[in-house]
Parts: structure tokens; C-alpha cells; sequence
């Protein structure tokens, strides 16, 4: 939303007090916009897919295609009463089955912040409290952390990380705010980008993060110092080296190894590939490599020493490697005698080439690879007819894999002659026997009348029945 011009207030005629997201979500996916969010099952070739959404969610979907109405409230309203804004905002923020969630909160206490020089806590919780969220015991404490240690910068990148992932239902309770508030050990050590990286860490890193924690952090100022250290040094090399485009490309990088010199600096041991590293100077050196082979840019080559292995060389496996996909996905990309990389030709050497049918892992969406002559993408098309632009490192790093076409191979099975009934001799007897079985009652239904006859005579000879004979 912040790339869009400012709106002209003498022309408008209308202001959303809820669902301005919604829309911007559904226009989104109406329009097919890019959508590169790892794992999403609402997505084919990078962009928006309106009928997997409508798979998803088919009253989304309608909404998308047909829109929907909206109560329309007189401005003469807002102007007599104008808490009742801020009441139906908040009222449509939360409903009787879900409650505003954690983080929703923590951005509402940002904006009563921003808005004054100096604000109380008595002020803000009015406001916040009225809705009753959940984490109504950690709001004094998240309040404090903002006042303290607020920082806008670290927290619009937090908050931009946070939205892009499921993280933003998740809450850290009571104890974690009241630890990460606290004033640190030593005076004057804020430990401010820190402290901000561990929020960040907590919402999305996948570890849970405790309050024991938080004191592990903050109270070993020298250590914590160094971390800090790290993280500014990185980030001011990207800041100074890179454009917006390829700070954007490598932010995810970036907060992998923000997360991880916060778990060193909890005395956890963050996972690189199948080992253990508790030196952050090598996940420093492991971010910029990683950094370079987005970019093309090294940074710096401060940290080499550091380095937990070399680089793969072209057409060399990595070291300890034994997955297909991540010995391609490390390996040193090619480029062609244009520049342009070649990742569609190493897809190709994984197996993947024109006809072959692939499905995504994540959620068993099945295509077929129409067209591999794009430099670093490949054409695929659904199974309703529909195609779309895959890119190589989707297939690259093990997204998609192939499937094995039905009917596609034949067997053939020698020897089995002897295994056939027509040479079993246990079912040549059962078949004579059938057989004679068959003409026997056939014989019997024939002669009927003579055993009927015989049977007349017995009873005129000793007055009884004949099976009931004793003799």
C-alpha cells in the first residue's frame, strides 16, 4: 500500500473504517498478481490462482468476481459522535468466534504512539482493553517495550515479515513481553536492534522462544554486544551495496540470519544444513554468501576464514550432500554466452523435461511441462487446460516432483506356464469330478418314475414309509 499516490481528500467521497485489506486482497486475486509465498496452495507459477482460492474458500471467491455490499454510515454521524469510529473499527476487527490477535494489538498500541509526543499507559488502554483480546495481561508490558525501545524502522520490518507468514495469530504471552522489556543488566546497554530481532525471531523463526530465554539474551551484555554487532554490520553493508530491489530479494536471508544469531545469543544452537554452528561470525559469512548467489554482490570478505565449508565448484556435488535437489539448489549457477542463467537446463538434468507430469508436494496439484525453453522458467499446464509460467528454482529445490504416468510402462512376466489351473492336476480331478457328479443326477432326474414305483412297492409290502423302514 505505501507505493500508492496519496489520494486527493477533496474528491473522495467515501472512508473504509474496515475491509480496505480485504479489497486490496481480493483485487490481488482477482488480477493474478505475484504471489511467491513458500508453500502457498493459492498460487501457480509465482501469481495469484482465483480457482484454487475458490477451492480454498468458493464465498471468497464469489466476492471476487461478483463483489459485496457495504453499510454506508452519514458523516454527519462521526462528526456528533466521533468515538463511534473508532468503535465499529475495532468491532470489525474482532467478532464472537475470533478475538483480535496479539500482534493486531501490539500495531494498534504503535499507531496511539505515533500519534502523540507523549502518551500514558491510562490513555491507551482504554482503547485497547475495550475489546477484551486475549492478551490482556501482556498489553502493560508490550505498551512498555514500544515506549522504551521503540523503533520504527526494525518495527515495519517486523511487521512486514510478520503479515507475509501465518505468524500474526500467534502470541508470545505474558512472561516473553515482560522479559524482553525489562532494562538490561549493565546501564546503558539497550541492546535496541536485539531486542527488536528477538521479537522478530519469536513471532517466525519456528523455535519457541521463552522468557528464560529473554534472560539468557539480555543478560550476557558482552556477548549480546557482539550479536547486535553482527546484525548492524550486515545490515549496513546491504544498505550501502545494494539496491531496493536486491535488499527486497535478499530479506529473507537476512532475517534467517538475524534468528539465528538471536538463538546464539540465547545459548541455543541454530541449524545450518545437517549441522550444528555456534559461532556467529560463520552464519555472518553464511549470509553473505548466500547473499551473493542472490545478488551477484559480495559484500564484504571480512569473515572468509570463518566459512563452515567451501563452495561447491561447477558440476560438484556439496559436501555431505546426499538429496538430489539440495546438491543442485547449492551448486554455482551457469550462464549462457548472453548472460542469462540456465537453472531450466539443470532442472532438465534433475529429470524434468517437456510431457513429464509433476504435482506440488504441498498440496497435490497435478500439471504437465508443456514448454523448458525459457531461460529460468518452464510452461505448465493444468489440468483444466489452464497455463502458467513455473520458475526453474521452484523444480530446483524440490517444490514439485515427477510423477510416474499410469499404464506408461509395460511388464513382461516369463515362466509362469506351470502357475496356470489348466496344469494344476488337483483341478483336473475337482473338474472330473464335477463332471461325473453332473451326469449322475442327470440319471437320477431321467429314472425318476422307477425309484417313485419302487418306492410304492416297499410301503405295500410292510406298511411303512421306505425311510422310515426298520425292516
Amino acid at each position: 500500500m505505501g507505493l500508492l499516490p496519496e489520494p486527493d481528500e477533496t474528491r473522495a467521497r467515501y472512508a473504509s473504517l474496515a475491509g480496505s485489506h480485504t479489497v486490496a486482497g481480493m483485487r490481488c486475486v482477482l488480477h493474478g498478481t505475484p504471489h511467491n509465498h513458500k508453500g502457498s496452495k493459492l498460487a501457480v507459477g509465482g501469481c495469484f490462482n482465483i480457482n484454487l482460492v475458490e477451492k480454498a474458500d468458493m464465498g471468497y471467491a464469489n466476492a471476487c468476481r461478483n463483489g459485496f455490499t457495504w453499510a454506508v454510515i452519514s458523516n454527519d454521524v462521526i462528526t456528533e459522535f466521533p468515538a463511534v469510529a473508532d468503535v465499529l473499527q475495532a468491532g470489525q476487527n474482532t467478532n464472537v468466534f475470533k478475538k483480535e490477535s496479539e500482534f493486531q494489538i501490539l500495531k494498534r498500541m504503535i499507531t496511539w504512539i505515533g500519534q502523540k509526543a507523549q502518551v500514558s499507559w491510562n490513555e491507551v488502554k482504554k482503547s485497547i482493553l475495550k475489546t477484551k483480546p486475549d492478551c490482556s495481561d501482556a498489553c502493560p508490558y508490550m505498551f512498555q517495550f514500544l515506549t522504551k525501545f521503540m523503533n520504527r524502522d526494525d518495527l515495519n520490518k517486523t511487521d512486514k515479515r510478520v503479515m507475509k507468514t501465518l505468524a500474526a495469530s500467534k502470541a508470545l504471552g505474558t512472561d516473553f513481553w515482560q522479559s524482553v522489556s525489562k532494562d538490561g543488566k549493565t546501564a546503558g546497554e539497550v541492546l535496541l536492534v536485539l531486542r527488536h530481532c528477538a521479537v522478530s525471531a519469536a513471532y517466525c523463526c519456528g523455535t519457541s522462544l521463552t522468557r528464560a530465554d529473554v534472560r539468557k539474551m539480555l543478560g550476557n551484555p558482552t556477548k549480546s554486544g557482539k550479536s547486535q554487532e553482527l546484525i548492524e554490520e550486515l545490515c549496513s553493508l546491504m544498505d550501502k551495496q545494494l539496491n531496493d530491489e536486491q535488499k527486497l530479494n535478499s530479506g529473507e536471508i537476512q532475517h534467517q540470519f538475524e534468528d539465528r544469531i538471536v538463538l546464539i545469543a540465547m545459548d541455543k544452537r541454530p541449524k545450518h544444513g545437517d549441522a550444528f554452528i555456534m559461532v556467529p561470525e560463520a552464519h555472518f559469512q553464511i549470509a553473505v554468501g548466500s547473499i551473493k548467489d542472490e545478488t551477484k554482490v559480495t559484500l564484504t570478505m571480512k569473515y572468509e576464514a570463518y566459512r563452515p565449508n567451501p563452495a561447491p565448484s561447477p558440476g560438484s556435488v556439496a559436501a555431505g550432500s546426499t538429496d538430489k535437489h539440495s546438491t543442485w539448489i547449492n551448486r554455482i549457477r551457469s550462464f549462457d554466452a548472453q548472460g542469462k542463467i540456465t537453472n531450466t537446463k539443470m532442472a532438465g538434468e534433475l529429470g524434468f523435461k517437456e510431457g513429464s507430469m509433476i504435482m506440488r508436494k504441498v498440496d497435490k496439484l497435478k500439471a504437465r511441462v508443456t514448454d523448458m525453453k525459457g531461460d529460468d522458467h518452464a510452461t505448465i499446464e493444468m489440468e483444466d487446460g489452464s497455463k502458467f509460467q513455473l520458475m526453474a528454482k521452484s523444480l530446483l529445490r524440490g517444490d514439485w516432483k515427477l510423477m510416474k504416468e499410469k499404464g506408461s510402462e509395460t511388464v513382461e512376466i516369463e515362466g509362469y506356464g506351470p502357475h496356470l489351473v489348466i496344469n494344476q492336476k488337483e483341478a483336473k480331478m475337482m473338474q472330473i469330478k464335477g463332471e461325473i457328479m453332473t451326469k449322475l443326477t442327470e440319471l437320477e432326474a431321467k429314472h425318476a418314475s422307477v425309484h417313485e414305483f419302487e418306492d410304492n412297492l416297499q410301503t405295500q409290502r410292510c406298511g411303512c414309509h421306505p425311510k422310515f423302514c426298520e425292516g
